[in-house]
């Protein structure tokens, strides 16, 4: 699990967050209008106008929307990709403890707080408790432990 993976992987999560939440918006801009467009109460001309104004900014958002939409699911695919590979690294790594605090992190998307809490309640019985630090601290010798060894065995010319 390269540094740039995992950080890609990070950033199109946020991404598809904030996807969401424009689309949430969109259709929280468009609901209001409908609904602004129904209580009018004025003369016929004014209302005409504004009808005619609703309807095109409706037209336009409702287009916003469903470009947003298929970046959504276009990004939704690509996320889905990452998280096999996430998945598949996270299988081959050889303590329990650890794999339950990638999956936790990476997969979740917990805090390394929350990700500690998570295993003092998976492994109530250990004698010295998680913390934040203890995990990510935890989680960064296993990766500079995997990278030495790959850059190792590269420069013995076995990669």
């Amino acid at each position: 699990m390269g540094k740039e993976f995992r950080k890609q992987y990070s950033e199109i999560r946020a991404e598809i967050n904030d996807l969401k939440g424009r689309i949430a918006k969109e259709k929280k801009k468009i609901y209001d209008l409908q609904l602004y467009n129904k209580n009018t109460t004025t003369d016929m001309g004014i209302l005409k106008k504004l009808e005619c104004f609703i309807d095109s900014t409706d037209e336009c958002q409702e287009f916003v929307i469903r470009c947003r939409v298929i970046k959504l699911k276009f990004l939704e695919e690509k996320l889905s990709g990452l998280l096999d590979k996430v998945e598949n690294d996270i299988e081959k790594i050889p303590v329990s403890d650890l794999r339950l605090m990638f999956r936790l992190y990476y997969i979740d998307g917990l805090t390394w707080e929350i990700v500690a809490l998570k295993m003092n309640f998976a492994y109530p019985k250990r004698r010295i408790s998680y913390t934040g630090d203890s995990c990510r601290i935890r989680h960064n010798r296993y990766l500079k432990k995997i990278n030495h060894f790959s850059v190792r065995q590269c420069s013995m010319n076995k990669c």
